[in-house]
């Protein structure tokens, strides 16, 4: 029974990742306030909204890098995956990313690191 409700979080992740650009601020929210309940949710949307990062909304965005702030399973898995999208972001949104990498130390182990040196 819990590994079909881990398999259900994750499939749901999937889910919602696709359909992350269309949520509205409460459904945002809400996502993000459950990836610290749920591992493999939030490893599997941490994944799937680095891919769609640089697409979406900027108050999106901003609210992805709020959740940042937690230690969980979704940051470490958003920190680790951006870094490659980097490229596609703006200076100003790349400043941020990096300054959270400096800020939080489950953060700075992360590639992020890296491009700061």
């Amino acid at each position: 029974m819990l590994k079909r409700l881990c398999i259900s979080s994750v499939n749901l992740a999937r889910g919602l990742t696709e359909s992350f650009t269309y949520l509205n601020l409460a459904e945002v929210l809400g996502m993000l306030e459950y990836v610290g309940l749920n591992h493999g949710y939030g490893k599997v949307l941490g994944q799937g909204l680095t891919e769609k990062f640089a697409s979406l909304d900027e108050w999106k965005q901003s609210w992805i890098l709020d959740a940042l702030q937690r230690d969980n399973d979704f940051s470490r898995t958003f920190a680790n995956r951006i870094q490659k999208n980097l490229t596609y972001l703006s200076l100003q949104m790349r400043e941020r990313i990096k300054g959270l990498a400096a800020k939080f130390p489950y953060l700075e182990r992360s590639p992020l690191e890296k491009e700061k040196r």
